[in-house]
């Protein structure tokens, strides 16, 4: 199984450095052989702030490559940048060539880190064979019952450009009941017939200010944990005793800040 994992950025260009922190000690821990698993990274950064040698220094690439499964590190700097909601999408599209011939991407916001990459690995292992073209978070909006895919972590089979409408306002006039990101994955998967699955509960990102092998992060910029902590994070909502026990179990991160993520699921935001 080939992945690539698609980092994108704008002005956290220092979150780079915790990547290799982050995914060296994980991969280490697996079995894998190298034919039934490699990895790409891809690191995307479209801020006119930085320069290109700004970029590539904030990644240790060197060390990446060196890591168990990495076949390849890319480190992309451009000021192409077609604003906040779509710049994301932007990037994915435009380098949607680099990710043939991978069986799973991984899309990152820059604030965004898996830390239990052996169960998300495991997932989708268990799903090679699935029909889904994406495998997402749900967005939901009670105000107007409105419904889309979250896009800070989405998985996806490269199986067709899904992206490619991110500049075409009368594409992005015909999604209701909004024109952003969430709605446009949606309907290009159903406008050209690909299913898509909702990921379980267990990778809900959830906020925290601290991460093993990096130490505090930033409270100001939120880093996000896809982590496996409890198979319905509601359920506990109402009991902070058995939050705080649970997160502490949880052996890759120090989650300290769920209420308010749940509230908002909760309210729909």
């Amino acid at each position: 199984m080939k992945i690539v994992l698609f980092h994108t950025s704008y002005s956290q260009v220092k979150f780079n450095t915790y990547i290799d922190k982050i995914l060296e000690p994980q991969l280490k821990s697996l079995s894998y052989t190298d034919d039934q698993l490699t990895i790409d990274i891809i690191v995307h950064n479209n801020s006119h702030k930085f320069t290109e040698t700004d970029v590539v220094e904030s990644v240790n690439g060197d060390r990446l490559k060196g890591m168990k499964y990495i076949d390849s590190v890319s480190v992309i700097h451009t000021d192409k940048n077609i604003g906040y909601f779509w710049g994301a999408q932007e990037a994915i599209s435009d380098n949607f060539g680099r990710l043939h011939g991978a069986d799973f991407v991984i899309h990152l916001n820059s604030n965004v880190f898996i830390t239990n990459i052996r169960r998300v690995i495991e997932y989708l292992f268990e799903n090679i064979n699935s029909k889904s073209a994406f495998f997402i978070n749900e967005f939901m909006r009670k105000k107007n019952n409105e419904r889309g895919f979250k896009t800070q972590f989405t998985i996806f089979r490269p199986v067709m450009n899904f992206y490619k409408n991110y500049n075409n306002d009368a594409f992005k006039r015909t999604l209701v009941p909004r024109p952003i990101p969430e709605h446009m994955i949606k309907a290009m998967c159903l406008a050209n017939n690909y299913e898509y699955t909702i990921i379980p509960t267990e990778f809900i990102p959830c906020s925290c200010d601290s991460i093993r092998g990096v130490g505090p992060v930033d409270k100001i910029s939120v880093v996000y944990n896809i982590s496996y902590y409890h198979p319905d994070p509601a359920s506990f909502l109402r009991d902070p005793n058995q939050q705080k026990r649970v997160f502490k179990d949880n052996i890759y991160g120090v989650v300290d800040h769920m209420v308010d993520l749940v509230n908002q699921v909760h309210a729909g935001r």
